[in-house]
């Protein structure tokens, strides 16, 4: 999706498909406009918010104005205005990167300059 950050104010984001009682369709946007390896990040990123959804983890409730993590419930404000320490965030944030890494090696990219960290 093209400019979806300067539109949503976000890199990407994951959507349950069909159902979210222990979803397993999911899509997800990408802004077309990131580079390669942040691209692939951030790809890693939603690919922890999708097992986190698949595990009920995570779930939107209530017309997606509220979530459930594990048994806390977090509203609307709290979201918008506690992103980065949102313990979803937390989780994804921190292992988005060992994703990436483990990903160019089994490729063989790890010893490309495009995928150090």
């Amino acid at each position: 999706v093209p400019n979806l950050q300067k539109n949503e104010k976000c890199f990407a984001s994951v959507i349950w498909l069909k159902t979210n009682h222990r979803p397993r369709h999911f899509a997800i946007e990408i802004d077309s406009n990131l580079k390669k390896k942040m691209m692939l990040k951030t790809l890693a990123h939603e690919f922890v918010h999708i097992k986190q959804y698949t595990r009920d983890h995570l779930k939107d409730l209530y017309d997606c104005t509220k979530v459930r993590w594990h048994k806390k419930i977090f509203n609307e404000h709290e979201i918008d205005t506690q992103y980065k320490t949102l313990p979803w965030e937390i989780e994804a944030n921190g292992r988005e990167v060992g994703l990436f890494v483990r990903w160019a090696q089994q490729y063989g990219w790890a010893d490309k300059a495009w995928t150090q960290i």
